[in-house]
């Protein structure tokens, strides 16, 4: 399973809103601080709007909030939002020997389980914290040099 840019970047976008909370960020200032390009961005959080995860305001003050609490959105939420429904299972029009269609639809079906529930395990707030451990941690520079 590949997570597409479309995910990944409203992932960005949602934690760059995690991070001012309770302000109301425009598409420009998220775009230039996640490096995410403008138009792209626009349908991501549309899309985001639309699932309920974010709120947006018109005008010159205006932009994108979140709509809840980030400890209350779950990254499944936002996957969903951008791709939809997590389906592992195979077409069911394809040609197979029953029993072992039926098993290995168990086997997907699992997987997609365990998917989901690792997904919903984990908040926007956990991603923003690790983000803001990661910035804090110091960066230990290394000067090495090597002869032959």
């Amino acid at each position: 399973m590949r997570i597409s840019s479309k995910a990944r970047y409203a992932l960005l976008a949602m934690c760059e809103l995690a991070s001012q909370p309770g302000e109301t960020l425009s598409v420009a200032a998220l775009a230039e601080r996640q490096n995410i390009p403008h138009t792209f961005l626009e349908q991501l959080l549309l899309r985001l709007k639309r699932a309920g995860l974010t709120t947006s305001r018109r005008g010159p003050d205006g932009g994108y909030t979140l709509a809840e609490n980030a400890d209350r959105i779950r990254i499944g939420d936002i996957y969903t939002a951008i791709e939809g429904p997590i389906d592992l299972r195979a077409d069911s029009r394809e040609a197979g020997c029953a029993d072992t269609e039926r098993a290995a639809e168990s086997v997907w079906q699992e997987l997609e389980d365990a998917v989901l529930e690792r997904l919903n395990g984990i908040t926007l707030q956990d991603v923003a914290d690790r983000s803001a451990q990661t910035t804090q941690e110091p960066v230990v520079a290394h000067n090495f040099t090597f002869s032959i």
